[in-house]
């Protein structure tokens, strides 16, 4: 398989021990629907694709339907509840000593055919670069990668 598509990655860096955070990933994301997938058991054309963005931590989070959200999510302000309980979800993990904490969205991924678009924003700022995978937002690239920056 050279392609793959609808799928989530979170990665980043922590002190803390990998079962530590493994268990509080798994205690998250599984409650919400999602499959956590470790970085090990990652399928290879996923890791190379996004090798770049790879973290100490990183795990796949499966869900189908989760990019089905987007496609209904019209107006900016107007959050669905799967992307507003994504980004509890992912707050949740920033409270893990973490840092370079990095949410990929993937629609479609194919080497030398799609195109990710890279940004760094705050937190707080997660909605507005969530709504670009909206096809409302006249933006929609074919992969997000969202790294949260540093509060100070």
């Amino acid at each position: 398989m050279d392609n793959f598509d609808f799928t989530q990655f979170v990665t980043f860096d922590s002190t803390l021990p990998y079962q530590m955070i493994k268990d509080t990933v798994l205690k998250t994301f599984l409650i919400r629907g999602f499959t956590v997938i470790d970085f090990e058991n990652i399928e290879e054309v996923k890791k190379d694709y996004f090798s770049s963005y790879w973290r100490k931590y990183s795990f796949e989070l499966k869900m189908d339907d989760f990019l089905g959200g987007f496609m209904e999510w019209e107006i900016r302000d107007n959050i669905p509840i799967k992307v507003k309980e994504f980004i509890d979800d992912i707050s949740e993990i920033l409270t893990l000593s973490t840092w370079d904490l990095r949410v990929i969205i993937c629609s479609f991924a194919e080497k030398e055919k799609t195109c990710n678009e890279y940004v760094c924003t705050k937190r707080d700022d997660m909605y507005g670069e969530l709504f670009k995978m909206s096809p409302y937002s006249l933006v929609c690239p074919d992969n997000l990668i969202i790294k949260i920056m540093e509060e100070i």
